[in-house]
């Protein structure tokens, strides 16, 4: 799963050969559909791992706050 592998943003793209299928040496045939699929989950990946990082800092934020508020600290 390496997308700098052969036949992305070489000449070959370039020069119009766009709807051929790229074989991993696996035997995997990486078609158009194909990588769609993989940058669909790498956009899913990259939302979650956001929300997560809402969440952890948000988690944090509170747990502080409760600390603080449990020694006295806050208001």
């Amino acid at each position: 799963m390496n997308p700098t592998k052969k036949g992305v943003g070489n000449k070959g793209v370039m020069e119009g050969e766009t709807g051929e299928e790229e074989e991993e040496e696996d035997g995997t045939v990486w078609d158009w559909d194909r990588w769609r699929l993989h940058f669909d989950q790498v956009d899913e990946q990259q939302r979650l791992v956001s929300l997560l990082k809402v969440k952890l800092v948000w988690g944090i934020k509170f747990f502080f706050l409760d600390c603080g508020l449990y020694f006295g600290l806050g208001n």
